[in-house]
């Protein structure tokens, strides 16, 4: 007797599947999310190649093999979160919340986990998944989000200093025209006309400031002007002598042949204020000050860089 068997159709099937789960591989490797199949006990079945790289530095594929608990490669603080997430999945509910933590031992960065149920988990013996568990590195967004916030804030604060700028700007505007009003009744020659004269070009480089605020509230721009240092600082001399007090000898040395440059005033008065204050405060026991001018080319400031 001969006995024929047909086999090519199993061997067609057998290939088939091969071919799919070949496929599924793949697939399941080269997808840019981190994904993990979780039993119904939270021990991890599985895991793609991005999951390892992820979290190189606290679980490995050895790891996997011998079914590490999900709850040992996560952040302490975030473990009851999780609890609940998979004993959710194991009831089969839809729309598990997301879990934000960080990485364990990197708190830098942070990482946003979905969990899913699985609803043709076996379930009985254990052995397949109860939960699907897909993680995002959310750093960047993060970050992003922290630098969104920031800019909230110096908005608000600008509009902050946008109004008190313009309420304090009519203060100046008294003070100086009841200035303007002293003057034209003393003589240049009167004894305190050089205090009424100081009165008003502080209240005008106060009224810069005012300018500044409200450029930084982007309600006003900056006006920059083709000034002349030397005039720019002998006007601030009286001003920067008072502030530095009389422990400590001013001394503006004023360079030949200055160039022009082109600046808004009021930052400019402010920046020359601002480092007369810091010289000023490092030295408590009096000194020198000096304030030199000179001609920089643009090779000089590129090694100030």
């Amino acid at each position: 007797r001969t006995i024929v068997l047909n086999r090519t159709q199993g061997e067609d099937a057998s290939a088939e599947l091969r071919a799919s789960e070949v496929r599924f591989t793949r697939f399941f490797n080269s997808t840019p999310m981190a994904i993990a199949g979780v039993d119904a006990s939270g021990r991890i079945l599985r895991t793609n190649a991005p999951f390892l790289q992820l979290f190189s530095s606290v679980v490995d594929r050895d790891a996997v093999d011998r079914r590490v608990r999900f709850e040992t490669i996560v952040h302490e603080r975030d473990r009851p979160a999780f609890a609940a997430a998979f004993e959710k999945a194991r009831q089969r509910q839809a729309n598990i919340e997301p879990i934000d933590s960080v990485l364990p031992g990197n708190e830098e960065r942070h990482i946003r986990f979905y969990v899913n149920a699985v609803a043709d988990s076996a379930g009985g013996e254990g052995a397949e998944e109860s939960a699907i568990v897909y993680a995002v590195e959310t750093t960047e967004q993060k970050a992003l989000e922290g630098q969104m916030a920031q800019s909230q804030k110096m908005q608000a604060v600008g509009q902050l200093a946008g109004g008190i700028a313009h309420d304090f700007n009519n203060v100046l505007t008294a003070i100086i025209m009841a200035s303007d009003l002293l003057l034209t009744n003393h003589r240049p020659s009167d004894p305190s006309f050089p205090d009424i004269m100081n009165i008003k070009q502080n209240a005008n480089r106060a009224a810069s400031l005012v300018r500044q605020l409200l450029a930084f509230s982007r309600k006003q721009t900056l006006r920059p002007e083709v000034l002349n240092l030397t005039d720019v600082l002998a006007d601030l001399r009286m001003l920067l002598a008072r502030l530095v007090g009389n422990d400590i000898k001013l001394k503006i040395d004023h360079g030949r042949d200055l160039w022009p440059v082109k600046v808004d005033i009021g930052q400019f008065e402010q920046v020359v204020v601002n480092l007369a204050v810091n010289a000023r405060d490092a030295m408590p026991g009096g000194g020198d000050l000096t304030v030199r001018t000179r001609n920089v080319t643009t090779e000089e400031c590129k090694s100030f860089a």
